[in-house]
């Protein structure tokens, strides 16, 4: 999670995928979300180990 005035703050979802925050100070945050699977596998012939999937939110809190 970035606020412009502040630095970066990772957080890890808990066992339902959620997170819970306290928001220091209002305006717009901005979230980078990235889902991780360690599933071996196959694409389009290329082999990889990981699989990640990425999305992000922008919100303003008042």
């Amino acid at each position: 999670m970035r606020h412009p005035d502040m630095e970066e703050q990772k957080y890890t979802t808990d066992e339902k995928g959620c997170i819970y925050f306290k928001a220091p100070k209002p305006g717009r945050y901005f979230a980078l979300v990235t889902l991780r699977f360690e599933s071996p596998g196959t694409y389009k012939g290329v082999h990889y180990d990981v699989f990640r999937e990425k999305s992000t939110l922008t919100t303003v809190i008042e």
